[in-house]
């Protein structure tokens, strides 16, 4: 148990060699320990901080990827919807949309498109990662990834790297191909019209 504290290896007037140097032992066994502890204590703080940082310039990027798709979701059909997920070890914000559609044929067909970013802090070596997906009508794009310090100049360019691959999928979203657009359908409210009539 410690501390030790043995009468005999308290400090006396006359002492054997023996006991000067177990006292010797345990004063830089306690040294030791104690430079340990303040070094861990000093570690844990530091990576704190990172983290702290880390996650506090995920929510920047995360909020501007966030009204960006916000704003895309504005002009698409009403099924478009903006969800965040954990995926594949990182966050994952998407915009996803399925569509019934008409083809050349007249056929009635369902396709798929998103556009998705995964975001990747990593707080260890203060870098972060995007890497973009796009999906038009169940044809997947070519994807794009970008790695920047996590200071304001990365920011800014993270910021232009979303912008860009929302406007890229937009572009491709919106030349329509051999498709024609469905209708959305309409909410039934005959029931008004006939409860008002009465």
């Amino acid at each position: 148990r410690f501390p030790m504290t043995p009468r005999s290896l308290q400090p006396s007037t006359t002492q054997s060699p023996f006991i000067e140097r177990l006292l010797a032992i345990r004063a830089e066994g306690v040294a030791r320990t104690q430079r340990r502890r303040d070094l861990e204590s000093a570690l844990d703080a530091r990576r704190s901080e990172e983290l702290v940082h880390a996650y506090g310039f995920l929510d920047q990027v995360e909020a501007a990827a966030h009204a960006l798709l916000d704003e895309i979701s504005e002009e698409l059909p009403r099924s478009a919807r903006v969800t965040r997920t954990f995926f594949d070890g990182r966050y994952h914000l998407v915009l996803r949309l399925d569509e019934t559609l008409r083809d050349r044929d007249g056929d009635l067909v369902r396709r798929f498109s998103r556009v998705s970013f995964l975001l990747d802090p990593r707080a260890k070596d203060g870098r972060f990662g995007v890497e973009a997906r796009a999906t038009v009508r169940g044809r997947d794009l070519e994807g794009d990834v970008i790695e920047t310090a996590m200071d304001p100049a990365g920011l800014v360019d993270l910021e232009a790297f979303l912008e860009t691959r929302v406007l890229s999928f937009a572009q491709r979203y919106f030349e329509i191909g051999p498709y024609t657009r469905v209708a959305e359908e309409q909410p039934d409210v005959s029931w008004m019209t006939d409860s008002l009539s009465r």
